[in-house]
């Protein structure tokens, strides 16, 4: 302590002891003041330390909630495509049934049993299933028929 007292710059006395008393004083009670403070930012930190674990806690909770949600909206759209993908092939698989369908009612309708009357109604209603079965036709099935039949 020594070493502290020689740090200190002197005071000339000025009437008595009175003001140095006071200036001590002043002196320690700033010090505990501050000492109360440094208490209070010391009480303050641990309660910080506590709630900034607890405010982690709460972070890492929402993005495992985010992350969840963003699965649940993942699967829900993976879900979506498999029943538009199921719904399509459902819609083409009906398509080529009724273009199956037409082709026996064709067949059906040249067959040989058929008496001469019958041959005009045939023939008309074979035109009407050819017409109706090339609307339904996409490009290449209409070729692979070409290519099968034109020899």
């Amino acid at each position: 302590m020594s070493h502290v007292l020689m740090l200190m710059p002197l005071k000339p006395l000025r009437g008595g002891g009175a003001a140095e008393e006071e200036e001590e004083e002043e002196e320690e009670e700033e010090e505990e003041e501050e000492e109360e403070e440094e208490e209070e930012e010391g009480e303050e930190g641990e309660e910080g330390e506590e709630g900034e674990e607890e405010e982690e806690e709460e972070e890492e909770e929402e993005e495992e909630e985010e992350e969840e949600e963003e699965e649940e909206e993942e699967e829900e759209e993976e879900e979506e495509e498999e029943e538009e993908e199921e719904e399509e092939e459902e819609e083409e698989r009906r398509r080529r049934l009724a273009i199956y369908n037409l082709g026996v009612n064709i067949l059906a309708d040249l067959s040989p049993e058929i008496h001469i009357n019958g041959i005009v109604r045939a023939a008309y209603a074979f035109l009407s299933n050819v017409r109706v079965a090339f609307r339904h036709m996409d490009k290449e099935m209409f070729r692979n028929i070409y290519v099968t039949y034109s020899g």
